[in-house]
């Protein structure tokens, strides 16, 4: 793995956040190849929020880009769950919902 990706948390009494910003290249990590974007996970508002867009490539070089929402903009489009919108190219493919535990586990710290 190599790449450029940043971590920052916050801990307070209303809740917990943490956000990745940056690219990563996933070598040897079956069936992505790449990560870029910036994604915010958090408890403060409801027990789970992400926010933010992402895109990721596959190991034959297509992009997917997945859309959770605005980044700190409250109640602005993003829901109370793990759910974005996956599009590849200018086509909206649906809704991604990966395992909300994915999400939960980076708010575990």
């Amino acid at each position: 793995m190599t790449g450029n990706l940043g971590r920052y948390t916050e801990d307070t009494a209303a809740g917990r956040k943490v956000s990745y910003s940056g690219s990563v290249n996933l070598i040897g990590y079956d069936p992505l190849a790449a990560f870029s974007g910036s994604i915010n996970v958090d408890n403060y508002e409801c027990p789970l929020k992400v926010t933010g867009a992402v895109a990721l490539r596959d190991k034959v070089g297509a992009w997917h880009d997945i859309d959770f929402g605005p980044i700190d903009v409250p109640n602005e489009g993003a829901s109370c769950d793990a759910c974005g919108d996956l599009s590849m190219g200018d086509e909206l493919i649906g809704p991604f919902c990966p395992d909300e535990t994915v999400f939960a586990g980076m708010l575990a710290w």
